[in-house]
């Protein structure tokens, strides 16, 4: 049996001018597997015998540039805010988020992937996010796994003040 997949996600959200307070997404390249679907602002594998917390910073400093990582994340995971968690028989994944009150990070991000992009989202409209199907293989839409899509959700309930 394979082992067991472990993931960890981080969804950045943060008030910018023009979207009010959104998230962070980013855009997968058009020559990925699903290409320009969507998905939370930084994720990746938890390598044996690394922490959360190590593996959300290396995925961070991996996929964000050294400069973006440091200006968004604390110093542990207290200063996160969980949104998701998965177990099951094929992986354990869970996604944070972070509200970050400046919103200058922006200017430092470094997208590690040539061809993807990095895209701000109101949380406001996260009801336009549509869930990842075979069929979106083929088209530009704003689509996310279910998990990341749910992690955005949540992100609204967290971190949009009450109306």
């Amino acid at each position: 049996m394979a082992a067991k997949k472990r993931s960890v996600g981080l969804l950045v959200v943060s008030r910018f001018p023009d979207e009010g307070v959104a998230a962070v997404l980013w855009r997968r390249p058009s020559t990925d597997s699903f290409p320009r679907a969507c998905q939370v602002t930084c994720h990746g594998r938890i390598e044996e015998g690394e922490s959360v917390f190590d593996a959300l910073r290396r995925e961070a400093f991996e996929e964000l540039g050294e400069r973006a990582a440091k200006q968004i994340l604390p110093s542990n995971l207290e200063g996160l805010t969980l949104l998701t968690q998965k177990s099951d028989e094929r992986e354990d994944a869970v996604t944070y988020g972070i509200f970050v009150q400046d919103p200058s990070f922006w200017d430092s991000l470094e997208p590690e992937v040539p061809g993807g992009q990095f895209l701000r989202r109101p949380l406001v409209d996260i009801d336009t996010i549509r869930e990842l199907t075979p069929a979106d293989k083929k088209q530009e839409v704003i689509a996310m796994h279910a998990d990341e899509k749910e992690a955005v959700h949540r992100a609204s309930e967290e971190f949009l003040p009450p109306v």
